[in-house]
């Protein structure tokens, strides 16, 4: 497999651009909608609700590009990033409530629902031959992470939270210039396909949604245990603001816990190609999931700001850990032709969950109150984390069997 080092700088630059983006509209999400005007229970229904479609869109755009030939996966992503931009453009001006909620709704949609597409962009130039290192491409785009959320804390405290949405939109330009010049030439492309299409062609049309449930049974059980374990890590992310101003912070005291989080995730990423050559992805994916559930607790127990900041040092054996194993988790136990298909699920787990955290969160955080949410939020997780555990394949042991069985027949 031949490594090129252009598109591994434009994917990691990709990465980082998509994560400030993400940083400014979902991240800040809060932030920005309780500067408008909007209730705690508010802004749980407009973020549930986007998280609803984007559960939909998300297996339905990767079906959608597993199934179609006309445009290439590079190129949807273009389209799908340039009509949320729109949309960010259109709530600087917005005075409506109900029409911003709207607007904000779709955007953030559009916006989650590209993430496994993105993601998916890495095997499909590993499909072509190259390899790309999606782990230290998606560190670069976690410090890219925690510099926005840095900036953007002090910035919204220095003016005021309206500048949010522009930063989204500046970062997602440059993001679309990048996705364009992300290319292989057309003559390598040519003799790169023909080696391809060998060996894929009888297994052209991928397995319809329910036939991928059926084969996948554990792996399907095993997305229930990372929606539970997610759902917690929702709620946290959703009301971040309203926790810290609980404990006596501000917004910039919300930068500084998010810069911690998403700064030390970065060496974790950048070496994770070294680490899955010692620890197979599946031990890996348990260690996150009980790694997420003590960071949820000790969040719980916080009674003041330093807590926050040492729970917040855990993301680096949790989340830092979760997204690339679980990645190459689905590139390993998932059948090429349905690829895209599984990492738009496992992507749409994380989506799920913050349905459901965003939906319940907003109401429950008016009703019971912090405190109370996160007790709910974390008993939530430490059940998920058993299920994961219980339903993560071990890829080693299921390899050994297979050529086993080979060597038997």
């Amino acid at each position: 497999m031949k490594s090129s080092r252009s598109l591994n700088v434009k994917y990691s630059l990709i990465q980082a651009l998509s994560c400030l983006g993400m940083c400014a509209m979902l991240g800040y999400a809060s932030v920005f909608l309780l500067y408008r005007g909007f209730s705690n229970a508010s802004i749980g229904v407009v973020i549930s609700i986007s998280s609803i479609i984007s559960t939909i869109l998300q297996p339905t755009l990767a079906a959608f590009v597993n199934k179609t030939k006309k445009i290439a996966l590079k190129d949807f992503i273009s389209i799908v990033m340039g009509i949320s931009t729109i949309f960010a453009i259109a709530a600087c001006f917005i005075k409506s409530q109900l029409l911003l909620g709207i607007v904000i709704i779709i955007m953030s949609a559009l916006v989650m629902g590209s993430m496994p597409l993105i993601t998916s962009l890495t095997f499909e130039y590993e499909k072509h031959g190259y390899k790309i290192n999606f782990g230290l491409a998606r560190g670069i785009g976690s410090a890219s992470y925690a510099i926005m959320s840095l900036v953007l804390g002090y910035l919204t405290k220095m003016y005021n939270p309206s500048i949010i949405p522009l930063f989204y939109v500046i970062s997602t330009i440059g993001l679309l210039m990048l996705i364009y010049s992300f290319r292989i030439s057309k003559d390598e492309l040519s003799s790169l396909d023909n080696k391809i299409n060998e060996k894929v062609e009888e297994d052209e049309v991928g397995l319809t949604m329910i036939q991928f449930v059926k084969k996948y049974k554990k792996f399907m059980f095993l997305v229930l245990g990372i929606v539970l374990v997610f759902v917690d890590h929702s709620i946290i992310n959703t009301f971040t603001i309203q926790i810290v101003e609980g404990l006596g912070g501000d917004s910039s005291s919300m930068g500084n816990a998010i810069f911690i989080a998403a700064i030390l995730e970065l060496p974790v990423m950048m070496y994770f190609m070294k680490l899955k050559e010692k620890v197979n992805c599946s031990k890996l994916i348990m260690i996150s999931a009980i790694v997420f559930s003590i960071k949820h607790i000790i969040i719980f127990l916080a009674t003041n700001m330093t807590m926050i900041y040492f729970a917040q040092i855990l993301q680096a054996a949790s989340y830092a850990l979760y997204l690339p194993a679980s990645v190459y988790y689905v590139s390993q136990l998932i059948n090429k032709r349905d690829a895209i298909k599984g990492q738009g699920i496992i992507g749409g787990a994380t989506t799920l969950a913050s349905v459901i955290a965003s939906s319940s969160g907003g109401f429950l955080l008016d009703i019971i109150g912090t405190k109370n949410l996160l007790l709910f939020g974390a008993v939530v997780s430490v059940i998920g984390t058993i299920i994961v555990c219980l339903s993560v394949e071990d890829l080693d042991n299921k390899k050994s069997q297979l050529e086993k069985n080979i060597n038997i027949d």
